[in-house]
């Protein structure tokens, strides 16, 4: 579990590329490190694999501000524990336009969770056999020996996610994740719609929310996207 955040009664978390939660300071701090952008900006990450332990308190898809301008979307999951929350962020679309892998693996494993119970979320990423970057976001109950949340949608021969479709673009081979993305979409939009008949009528979004990185550093590369199942 990660623990001693940063003293704070909300910690705003987000994903890093190499899978870790990270948070985010503009001056140095004992136990972040130094992250400089290619645009020559400059922050400070403190990483962790997972979230606090607790019960989840938000689930929805927020509108925000950049810190250098124009607005982007994103699924925003706060884990309330005892004494402080977890509020992880996660940009609703890849660079390219596609819903992000993280998304797609919430939005798969999301009708299998029970609501009512603790939990903690650890992202992964890693590469497929097929030398594509696989990006999930694990649920797990708290209190039980390497119990998951399992996969409800699955990808694949005898899955019922629709496959990339194979095209040609300009010559060259790339995939059209269109369908894919539609379908996991609507799962999500359902699910968050079951957490908020959960939660009764009074589901309002987080009252502070931080301004959001222009995601450099963070985005995948353009290979991480082709092939996210």
């Amino acid at each position: 579990m990660a623990k001693e955040r940063a003293n704070q009664k909300t910690n705003y978390l987000s994903i890093n590329k190499d899978g870790y939660l990270y948070i985010s300071s503009k001056v140095p701090q004992e136990g972040y490190k130094k992250i400089e952008l290619k645009d020559g900006r400059i922050f400070y990450h403190k990483t962790f694999t997972s979230t606090e332990d607790g019960f989840i308190d938000y689930l929805g898809i927020v509108e925000k501000d950049l810190s250098e301008g124009g607005k982007k979307k994103e699924l925003v999951i706060v884990v309330k524990g005892k004494s402080e929350a977890d509020m992880i962020q996660i940009p609703l679309y890849t660079t390219k336009g596609n819903l992000n892998g993280y998304v797609k693996s919430l939005a798969s494993t999301l009708p299998n969770l029970d609501f009512s119970r603790e939990v903690y979320f650890a992202p992964s990423t890693k590469l497929n056999d097929r030398g594509y970057v696989n990006q999930s976001l694990y649920i797990n109950y708290v209190g039980t020996e390497k119990e998951f949340v399992q996969f409800a949608h699955k990808a694949g021969k005898d899955g019922d996610i629709p496959a990339a479709k194979e095209v040609t673009k300009m010559g060259q081979k790339a995939y059209d994740f269109t369908e894919q993305d539609e379908y996991l979409y609507n799962i999500l939009l359902k699910e968050i719609e079951r957490f908020k008949a959960f939660k009764g009528t009074s589901t309002p979004e987080p009252k502070k929310t931080e301004p959001v990185e222009n995601p450099i550093e963070n985005n995948p590369t353009e290979e991480d996207d082709d092939l996210p199942f």
